[in-house]
């Protein structure tokens, strides 16, 4: 292309890395998810963009994350196994298949902390959904049916990164507020995550706020409620075996397919 005074028009634009398309693990069978997106890796520009301010800013990274993505998508609605996917595959398209780790030997007469590197193309699985996957679910709460006679039932959603950057935000200012007061927070992450899953709660005989039930659920009832969503069914999976250099121990490392990648 040129203009009137037959001056070659370049734009820098065009030297952007390129896009490939890959279907989300959704597959389209959840809720306004596109079927598939464009995406590509960071530029010098937006990894420096990332670190510019010395620490690690979720809400600066989905930003940049969503740069890369050529279609308009909001991060904040995506469920974590199709927000995490597209964190990999930038991360793919910028570095390359090449990603290290670090572990502990759990040796204990060794017990050294050593780095280690794996192919990320080599290990990574994607298993996409077969069938429409709700937008909700009925769980049954039957110790309330036991105790008082009451069918009890929580409406519960699958996981979203919204969902998931309100929890780290809550928790971030109780780990905040537990240092300044001295007072321990072991519970307060699964309080989070229950209140994010639960839409409502019916079958009381009497209207009681949500976060004030969730105080007087068991063990039990938490588990129903966080495995309404099996975690395994789709999304991407990942291992790696390492051995410790020192006194060659084998054992496996999770792969942590999240922004952690780019902390």
């Amino acid at each position: 292309m040129q203009n009137n005074l037959n001056v070659p028009v370049f734009d820098l634009k065009s030297l952007l890395p390129p896009y490939h398309t890959h279907t989300l693990p959704t597959a389209g069978f959840y809720a306004d998810t596109p079927v598939e997106v464009n995406i590509r890796g960071l530029t010098v520009k937006e990894l420096k963009h990332l670190t510019a301010s010395g620490r690690f800013d979720k809400k600066v990274f989905d930003q940049t994350i969503a740069s890369c993505i050529k279609e308009t998508v909001d991060l904040s609605k995506l469920l974590l196994q199709d927000y995490n996917f597209l964190v990999y595959l930038v991360r793919l398209y910028t570095s390359g298949s090449k990603a290290s780790g670090r572990k502990r030997c759990k040796n204990q007469a060794c017990n050294v902390d050593y780095s280690f590197d794996y192919d990320l193309t080599e290990k990574a699985e994607t298993t996409f959904l077969e069938e429409v996957l709700p937008i909700s679910k009925s769980v049954s709460l039957p110790r309330f049916k036991e105790q008082f006679g009451f069918d009890v039932v929580a409406e519960i959603k699958p996981l979203t990164r919204g969902d998931y950057l309100k929890i780290d935000k809550a928790i971030q200012q109780a780990a905040d507020s537990a240092a300044k007061t001295g007072q321990p927070m072991s519970s307060y992450p699964l309080t989070e995550l229950l209140k994010a899953l639960i839409m409502s709660i019916s079958g009381l005989p009497v209207q009681v706020p949500k976060d004030q039930l969730l105080d007087y659920l068991d063990p039990k009832e938490a588990n129903l409620i966080t495995s309404a969503y099996p975690d395994d069914i789709f999304g991407l999976s990942g291992k790696a075996t390492t051995i410790c250099p020192v006194c060659a121990t084998e054992q496996e490392f999770v792969i942590p397919f999240t922004d952690i990648f780019f902390q």
